[in-house]
């Protein structure tokens, strides 16, 4: 007998033996409670079947029930954290949804099953996806009526970086929709040869950009706190939604004084290299000085000399709007040292956009907008954030507070169109009114 067999038939013995051990717990666990129960007033009834899928595997089981004033009660239900008619543990939706994060729905489940032999569908993965949703849209208005303060962060320097990524969309043209990201941080530490770690990270994702800023201020308040001495930092590719007027209107909001906007490097490389493809390296690397030692002059020296190099009127439409923008955000382009501020830090939307797109582009993906955004902050999250978000404390607490935020318009008497205003058009002619 080969290894592999080996391991195969040791494998199937301890299947069949984790039900057996997993109902003398389920006994072992009602044994213990029985008696508490009773003093209560529980009465016990019969013993009930049930069957649940948890993160060991799907399991069929016997369990007491009891009955008190018309109410049923499951100690073992209750315990294991199982919901009425619920098929599968929050353990295992929580894994679900983290490895969701990693692979389509399809290739979650067929990794489940070969792995630990559990049988679940895409559609299970996809129940994970919208129970993550839904907790997620939970928790944003938990911490919009929390009172406990947090301790906030107090750094010499704070950069924000904003930056649109686009998704194709499931809708009738299957369009790309831009999902807006901002990231916060205070700075960068180094934590290898090359590699460096951003400090008090924090990621806002929305399709909206009211909304993002809405997030983004609230994340600010929530988890920094400013001076008179603090530095506001920002970086963008300039584009709308994310130019230096949205950047110095935050600044303004938050009373913050000392306000550097930047370029980000990374697109204005890339535009000089689009624009300068057909031109000689040395006239690019020319451009490429005077950004890095930020001299105006020679800028429109180069800029002169590639417009002297063009001669169809298609090349010089283009060479003009190329022309325009560099001058218009030239001074947004100063090196951080000539600013006397820290040389890292600045520049890093665009690698953060990779654990997004990484999952949600390419492979012929289609997402809705719900659907986009949960994936995205569920990326966000990590392990460690989806594990708080299923079973954190603020779950208990928001029980508590649910009652208290609903729509009051739900308790409200709608409106009788009789008892309506008139509408309608109101026309003056001579003097004369007339509805």
């Amino acid at each position: 007998m080969t290894s592999s067999n080996i391991e195969k038939t040791l494998w199937q013995r301890f299947e069949s033996e984790k039900a057996e051990s997993f109902q003398r717990w389920v006994d072992d666990y009602d044994r213990e409670v029985s008696a508490s129960l009773v003093k209560q007033g529980w009465k016990y009834v019969k013993r009930s079947e049930r069957s649940a899928c948890f993160s060991f595997g799907e399991m069929t089981f016997m369990r007491r029930c009891y009955c008190k004033d018309g109410n049923w009660c499951f100690p073992v239900d209750e315990c294991l954290g199982l919901p009425r008619y619920a098929r599968h543990s929050q353990y295992l939706l929580f894994k679900l949804s983290f490895l969701a994060t990693l692979m389509p729905y399809r290739r979650v489940a067929q990794t489940l099953e070969f792995l630990q032999g559990i049988g679940v569908t895409k559609d299970t993965v996809l129940k994970a996806v919208k129970i993550t949703s839904k907790y997620l849209n939970e928790q944003e208005n938990y911490y919009a009526c929390e009172e406990k303060k947090k301790e906030k962060v107090e750094a010499d320097y704070l950069y924000i970086e904003g930056d649109g990524v686009y998704f194709h969309t499931q809708n009738v043209k299957r369009a790309c929709k831009e999902m807006i990201h901002f990231v916060v941080h205070t700075g960068r530490k180094k934590i290898g040869k090359k590699r460096y770690k951003l400090e008090n990270k924090h990621e806002i994702v929305a399709f909206s950009h009211r909304q993002a800023r809405q997030r983004l201020i609230k994340c600010l308040d929530t988890n920094y706190l400013f001076n008179e001495k603090t530095i506001l930092i920002t970086n963008s590719d300039m584009g709308a939604g994310y130019g230096a007027k949205a950047f110095k209107d935050l600044a303004r909001f938050l009373h913050l004084k000392n306000h550097y906007h930047f370029w980000d490097r990374y697109h204005v490389n890339e535009l000089i290299r689009r624009n300068f493809r057909n031109q000689s390296k040395a006239l690019r690397d020319l451009c490429f000085e005077s950004i890095k030692t930020h001299q105006r002059n020679k800028l429109i020296a180069c800029l002169d000399t590639l417009e002297s190099n063009l001669f169809s009127s298609v090349s010089l439409e283009a060479f003009f709007e190329f022309k325009e923008r560099m001058l218009k955000y030239f001074k947004y382009t100063r090196p951080l040292t000539l600013c006397d501020l820290p040389s890292g830090g600045v520049g890093i939307i665009e690698s953060q956009h990779r654990k997004l797109t990484y999952r949600m582009k390419n492979k012929g993906m289609y997402w809705s907008h719900q659907g986009a955004e949960a994936m995205c902050q569920m990326i966000l999250y990590g392990s460690k954030g989806l594990y708080e978000l299923f079973f954190g404390d603020w779950l208990e607490t928001w029980q508590e507070l649910k009652p208290c935020t609903d729509n009051w318009g739900d308790y409200l008497r709608k409106s009788h169109p009789s008892y309506l205003p008139r509408q309608g058009k109101v026309v003056i002619l001579q003097g004369k009114i007339f509805r």
